[in-house]
């Protein structure tokens, strides 16, 4: 699935400075912000992880339909020029 980004600018300032007056709270409570573990860390990534093979999955079919589409495109075309081809042949017989 799409969502739509916000630009970087247009982030509500509130937002971030409640996350700001919580992560002070935290220090005034128990000092320095432990450092992650690799396991927390790991378990951070995985929604970015899903999300980059969700889209990358989408962005594939979307090339291979969009391949597909230019294909049946092209051989229309071609077979469009042909028909005109024939068509021109008959008629010109009958033409003269």
């Amino acid at each position: 699935m799409i969502r739509e980004f916000m630009p970087i600018g247009s982030y509500d300032q509130t937002k971030i400075q409640t996350i700001v007056d919580c992560l002070g709270d935290y220090h005034q409570h128990y000092g320095h912000v432990p450092d992650p573990t690799v396991a927390q860390l790991l378990e951070a990534d995985r929604p970015f992880q899903t999300a980059w093979a969700d889209t990358s999955d989408t962005l594939r079919k979307a090339d291979a339909d969009l391949r597909r589409m230019q294909r049946v495109r092209d051989s229309t075309s071609k077979l469009l020029k042909v028909l005109d081809t024939l068509i021109s042949t008959i008629e010109d017989p009958f033409i003269m």
